[in-house]
C-alpha cells in the first residue's frame, strides 16, 4: 500500500470521528440536553410537592415540544390540585402545601381554621345543586376577604384557603399572622360570613360552625392538625351550630370515647349484642294492651354501661344507623307476626333513623319487608320526633307521604318539644301525637307546661288525631288523662320497657285488671 493510500484512509476516517463527533455533540445539545433539563424540572416539581413549570427559550423543535409538554403538565396539575367550582387549593394540595411549611418552620406556631356551613344540604334539597353551587362560589370570595380582614398586614403575607370537600372550608396561617386572638379571629370569620346571599328566590341566611387547632400545640403534622380542627368543628356543631370551638381536652377526650363507641358498635353488630325491649301502650280507659313501642339495647358492655340514646347518636354520624334500623326493622316485624296470629289487632311502634328516612327507596322496602311478613301495613307505625321532623329535607317529607298513602300510621313523638306549627299538622299525614312527659310530669302543678297537655289534646281533636300520653308514673296523672280526651296512655305506671316474653305474658292474659289502690295488675 503506498503512502499516499495510507494518508487517505487516516483522513477519512478521522473526517467521519470529527463528524459523528459534530453530530453527537448535536444531538446532546438539541436534544438530550433539553430532555435531561425536563426531567429535572419535573422531579424538583415532583419532590416538592408544588408544579409550576417554567418554560424555556424556543430554540428549536425539541425545546418547543418540551415547552408544550410543560404547559400540559401544569394544567394537569392545576386541575389535580384546585377545586374546580371555587378555583380554591383542594384537599391534597392544601395538606401538601401545610406539610411543606410545617417542614421548614419548625420553630413557628401556625393556626387552622375549619369551617362547615351550618345545615348547607337544605340548600341543595330546596334550592337546587345549581344554587347551592353558586352559593359555594360566592362564600369562597367572602371567605377569602374575611380571612384577609382578619391578618394584622394581608398585603405583606396571606393566609392558605381551601375548600376540602362539599361544604367544608379550611383556612391556614402563622399564629403571629392575625391580628387578634384566635378566639376573637374566630369569632370574626363567624360574623363576616354569617350573613345573607343573594339567590332566585330571595336572600338566604347561611351560619358557619369554626373549630380551630394550633400547631405544634395540639397537633404534629399537617394530617393531624386538620383532624384535630375538624373535631374541634364537630363540637361547635354539637354545642348548637354558628358559633367557634378551640381544640380542647375535653374535645379530644370526647372524640377517644366515639371512636371506642363506633367499634364497640361494630362488635355488637358482628356478635349479635342489639336486642329488643318492647313498651306496653294501654288503651287509657279500659287499660288493655294495645301495642307497643320497639326499643333498642345492647348487651354489650360499653353499649349497655353509656345508654341507648348516646350510642345511636354516634351510630348516626358514623353511619352504622342503617344497620342498625335494618336489624331492628327484621325483628320486630317477625316478632309481631307472631303476635298478630293471636291478637290481630296489635301494633307496634317503631322509630327509624334520619339517615334511613331520606332514602329513595325507604317507603318502598319498607312495604315489601311488612308484606313478607304477613302483616298489614296499618300494623306497624312509624314515630318521628318532632325535633327531627324540623330538620327534614324534601326526601324525608315525600316518604313520609309516600308511607302514609301506603297505609302506615304516622306518630309525631315528644311532641310540644320542637318547632312543628300546629297549622303544619294539617298537612304533615299524621295520624297520631305523642305528648311528651315533661308535659305530663307538670300536671297538676303550677308549671305552664301543664297547660300544654290541653292544648295538645285539644290541637289533636281538632286535626281528628289520636294522642298518647307517654311518660304516665301517678295516679293523679293517669286519672288526668282518663279525663281528657287522650286514647292511649304509656309510662312505668302501667309497665316499664320489657323483654319479649314479658310482653307475650302481659298480653296473653285472658282476665287482666289494674287495680289503682295497690298499683298492680290483677288477673
Amino acid at each position: 500500500m503506498s503512502g499516499f493510500s495510507l494518508t487517505l484512509i487516516i483522513f477519512s476516517l478521522l473526517l467521519i470521528f470529527s463528524l459523528v463527533l459534530v453530530v453527537i455533540l448535536i444531538v446532546n445539545r438539541q436534544i438530550l440536553l433539553p430532555i435531561a433539563e425536563l426531567e429535572h424540572k419535573i422531579g424538583l416539581s415532583m419532590s416538592t410537592g408544588v408544579i409550576d413549570l417554567k418554560s424555556s427559550e424556543e430554540r428549536n423543535e425539541i425545546e418547543a415540544l418540551g415547552n408544550r409538554y410543560l404547559e400540559l403538565m401544569n394544567k394537569v396539575a392545576r386541575l389535580a390540585n384546585m377545586d374546580t367550582l371555587t378555583q380554591l387549593p383542594n384537599r391534597d394540595q392544601f395538606l401538601t402545601s401545610v406539610a411543606n411549611t410545617l417542614k421548614h418552620q419548625l420553630d413557628n406556631k401556625f393556626i387552622l381554621f375549619y369551617l362547615d356551613l351550618d345545615r348547607f344540604k337544605q340548600v341543595n334539597d330546596f334550592y337546587g345543586h345549581a344554587e347551592g353551587d353558586r352559593l359555594l362560589r360566592t362564600f369562597a370570595r367572602e371567605l377569602q376577604k374575611a380571612a384577609s380582614n382578619n391578618l394584622a398586614d394581608p398585603k405583606e403575607r396571606t393566609a392558605l384557603i381551601s375548600r376540602l370537600a362539599g361544604d367544608e372550608f379550611v383556612v391556614f396561617c402563622e399564629l403571629s399572622m392575625l391580628k387578634s386572638s384566635p378566639d376573637q379571629a374566630a369569632e370574626d370569620l363567624i360574623k363576616n360570613l354569617s350573613k345573607g346571599f343573594d339567590t332566585g328566590q330571595g336572600k338566604l341566611h347561611l351560619e358557619v360552625s369554626v373549630g380551630v387547632a394550633i400547631y405544634p400545640d395540639h397537633a404534629d403534622s399537617a394530617e393531624t392538625l386538620l383532624a384535630r380542627a375538624d373535631e374541634a368543628m364537630f363540637e361547635a356543631k354539637n354545642r348548637g351550630r354558628n358559633r367557634w370551638e378551640v381544640l380542647n381536652q375535653n374535645i379530644v377526650d370526647h372524640n377517644e370515647l366515639k371512636k371506642m363507641t363506633q367499634e364497640a358498635i361494630e362488635e355488637a353488630l358482628l356478635n349479635n349484642q342489639f336486642y329488643l325491649v318492647y313498651q306496653p301502650i294501654f288503651n287509657t280507659h279500659s287499660l288493655k294492651p294495645v301495642g307497643a313501642e320497639v326499643l333498642l339495647r345492647s348487651s354489650h358492655p360499653s353499649l349497655k354501661k353509656m345508654g341507648t340514646q348516646a350510642f345511636i347518636e354516634i351510630a348516626e354520624a358514623s353511619g352504622a344507623i342503617r344497620r342498625i334500623d335494618a336489624l331492628v326493622a327484621n325483628l320486630a316485624l317477625k316478632q309481631l307476626a307472631k303476635i298478630r296470629e293471636t291478637h290481630p289487632k296489635f301494633k307496634f311502634s317503631v322509630n327509624f333513623s334520619t339517615a334511613e328516612l331520606t332514602t329513595p327507596d325507604f317507603a318502598e322496602s319498607l312495604s315489601d319487608a311488612v308484606a313478607s311478613a304477613g302483616l298489614t301495613l296499618d300494623s306497624v307505625e312509624i314515630e318521628v320526633t318532632e325535633t327531627r321532623w324540623a330538620e327534614f329535607g324534601p326526601q324525608a317529607l315525600i316518604n313520609l307521604e309516600k308511607l302514609h298513602e301506603d297505609g302506615f300510621l304516622i306518630a309525631l313523638d315528644d311532641f310540644g318539644t320542637g318547632y312543628n306549627s300546629f297549622a303544619q299538622l294539617n298537612s304533615s299525614h299524621i295520624s297520631r301525637l305523642k305528648i311528651d312527659r315533661q308535659f305530663i310530669s307538670a300536671i297538676n302543678t303550677e308549671s305552664q307546661d301543664a297547660n300544654m297537655v290541653n292544648i295538645i289534646l285539644g290541637t289533636a281533636q281538632l286535626y281528628k288525631m289520636d294522642v298518647v300520653a307517654e311518660g304516665i308514673e301517678t295516679e293523679e296523672q293517669l286519672a288526668y288523662i282518663q279525663t281528657h280526651n287522650c286514647q292511649y296512655v304509656q309510662g312505668y305506671l302501667l309497665a316499664k320497657p320489657m323483654e319479649w316474653d314479658g310482653l307475650l305474658e302481659l298480653i296473653n292474659r285472658d282476665k287482666v285488671t289494674w287495680e289503682s289502690t295497690t298499683g298492680k295488675w290483677r288477673i
